[in-house]
């Protein structure tokens, strides 16, 4: 009976420490929100990294996927909270019309939740009114040694047309509760006694 009172408690303190706010297993590497005209000759999607409570990030690499009829990628600029590591940003062009864009520096410096990257796009003139999704595809995140980050991609939107205010960064907001789920489930079989058995692209100026 003790030994089941303190597998629950164990598995409520998992709970609580994944869904509280501040305290999640993984960061969150988000394009925001903005709004333009057709035939805008410039655009920036604002790509910003925001580190869980146990996350140390040093490096990153997302692909940039998008509708390539309605946009054109001019560059991928270093973001302020990267800047402030240290940090180079190359890109590359990939054969599908998306572009790999990695952020890293010669340094074991900590990337800051913040602004990581710039994504410069033009719209084309012809482009129908709507909402075109800009997605990160293929991040991979490592800390400053080189280890693997658990990360959430959330994509970026453009909406043509309309209100055409180009404003800023605002993230789409995703919840994953998955990973509570895996924690307290883990807390659980453990108390019942299982046991769990660069390629580089072309610098930007």
């Amino acid at each position: 009976m003790r030994r089941r009172r303190l597998t629950y408690t164990l598995a409520l303190f998992a709970l609580l420490a994944v869904l509280t706010p501040g305290t999640g297993l993984a960061a969150t590497l988000s394009a925001g929100e903005l709004s333009a005209a057709p035939g805008a000759p410039e655009i920036r999607i604002p790509i910003a990294l925001e580190a869980g409570s146990r996350e140390r990030v040093g490096g990153l690499q997302f692909d940039l996927t998008f509708d390539t009829d309605a946009l054109s990628l001019k560059g991928v600029v270093v973001g302020a909270a990267a800047k402030d590591a240290a940090k180079d940003i190359y890109f590359s062009p990939l054969p599908s019309g998306s572009a790999r864009v990695i952020v890293a520096g010669l340094n074991q410096n900590e990337i800051a939740s913040g602004l990581v990257a710039e994504a410069i796009f033009a719209v084309a003139a012809d482009v129908p009114q709507g909402e075109y999704e800009v997605r990160l595809d293929g991040v991979v995140l490592s800390d400053p040694f080189g280890n693997r980050v658990r990360v959430k991609a959330v994509a970026g939107l453009l909406q043509v047309g309309g209100d055409t205010n180009g404003a800023g960064f605002r993230p789409r907001r995703t919840r994953n509760i998955g990973w509570a789920a895996y924690a307290v489930g883990a807390v659980v079989l453990a108390g019942a006694g299982f046991v769990w058995t660069r390629r580089k692209g072309a610098k930007t100026a």
